[in-house]
């Protein structure tokens, strides 16, 4: 089952500390009007099902009704990374553009195991289920890892909501049980969390860099991919716009 050249696709993710869910959901309609559907939790192997249906129409139709049940359910728009691949001999320091982004990869290969933001060399984003990551939603993480820092301190009640408000912005790999003081529920934990916010701000930082050399030397070529190296859109969808968080996610 070929789901790249899919002729439309959905991807949803689902996440709420209180009901131990941290899902992903993902359908695509195939050339030959099948519908496949991957579906797990986040972080693990996925579970697929085919729905041989064997006509677009009424496989686009099933995809859509599917959809409308995972929202009314809780579960929201995902973004996916792109497939592109680069070409740098479209730059005249093209070696010098290359050496950079892989620095990047490797100093976020470090800080891959505390969370399931992972960068993408080929747009030049940083990227979860929840979409593209900017300096902006690094500022607003920190805010809430702060909250979460408080509401540990004082052992509260506010602390699993608070966990729950950090995941969805910087997602985490968890266990079958989605548990908020196993997540950040130490010192350790909390400190590694403020480390790959501060690595993150820093390759952030690095790509606003490394995107202002790109613009300056294109020379020709289909430079698609490079025009829009580095950039982050800012699309928001309408289920964040009176919770707080929507500043803190972009969205394509």
């Amino acid at each position: 089952m070929d789901v790249e050249q899919a002729i439309t696709q959905s991807h949803l993710i689902c996440v709420d500390v209180m009901e131990n869910h941290n899902k992903f959901w993902s359908a695509w309609v195939l050339e030959n009007g099948n519908l496949v559907v991957e579906y797990g939790r986040v972080g693990h192997t996925a579970q697929s099902k085919l729905h041989a249906i064997g006509n677009v129409n009424d496989a686009t139709h099933k995809l859509n009704t599917l959809v409308k049940q995972k929202r009314v359910k809780g579960y929201q728009v995902a973004a996916i990374a792109d497939s592109r691949s680069l070409d740098y001999s479209l730059l005249t320091n093209g070696s010098a553009i290359q050496d950079e982004i892989e620095d990047i990869q490797q100093q976020w290969k470090r800080m891959e195991s505390f969370s399931l933001i992972r960068f993408h060399p080929e747009s030049g984003q940083f990227r979860s289920l929840s979409g593209s990551l900017s300096i902006d939603v690094v500022t607003i993480a920190r805010s809430l890892l702060e909250r979460i820092q408080t509401h540990y301190r004082r052992g509260d009640d506010e602390f699993i909501p608070a966990v729950e408000a950090y995941i969805r912005v910087i997602p985490m790999r968890s266990t079958a049980k989605l548990n908020a003081h196993d997540l950040l529920g130490s010192r350790l934990k909390l400190s590694q969390q403020a480390e790959l916010l501060d690595t993150l701000e820093q390759c952030l930082s690095q790509v606003d860099r490394i995107r202002a050399l790109i613009q300056s030397t294109l020379n020709g070529g289909d430079r698609s991919a490079w025009l829009s190296w580095g950039t982050v859109l800012d699309v928001i969808p309408t289920e964040f716009a009176d919770d707080g968080r929507s500043s803190a996610i972009h969205w394509n």
